[in-house]
């Protein structure tokens, strides 16, 4: 099971730099990467690049919101399960894995989301 991985960004270059790495540890070969960038000026692409070179960068030369990025993402990309997160969401050990249970166990379900939770609890 392919998961889609949708970040949508704008001037989120100190979020990516704590996401990233939690989020492209969790996530398998087969999985993607899509970010969405709404014309940061603060070097988010670049981190971007640096951090997460494999992931489907999109750049837009204007800001058309997070429902309109979200959709960019959507067209992108390829897996069979979405997940649309913030810049500034930093998976727990084990998210992605779990993210997946409801279309592993064929649950029927066309949208869920996973517990989020603030400053450590």
């Amino acid at each position: 099971m392919r998961l889609s991985v949708i970040v949508v960004t704008h001037n989120s270059r100190e979020a990516l730099v704590r996401t990233l790495p939690p989020l492209l540890d969790q996530t398998g070969p087969e999985d993607e990467l899509v970010i969405v960038d709404n014309a940061s000026s603060d070097g988010t692409p670049e981190v971007v690049v640096a951090m997460a070179p494999e992931a489907k960068l999109i750049r837009s030369t204007v800001n058309e919101g997070f429902a309109a990025a979200c959709n960019l993402g959507a067209e992108a990309a390829g897996g069979d399960l979405l997940l649309l997160l913030n810049p500034d969401a930093q998976p727990a050990e084990g998210f992605c894995q779990s993210i997946r249970t409801p279309l592993r166990e064929g649950r029927g379900w066309a949208a869920w989301m996973g517990l989020v939770t603030a400053e450590g609890g």
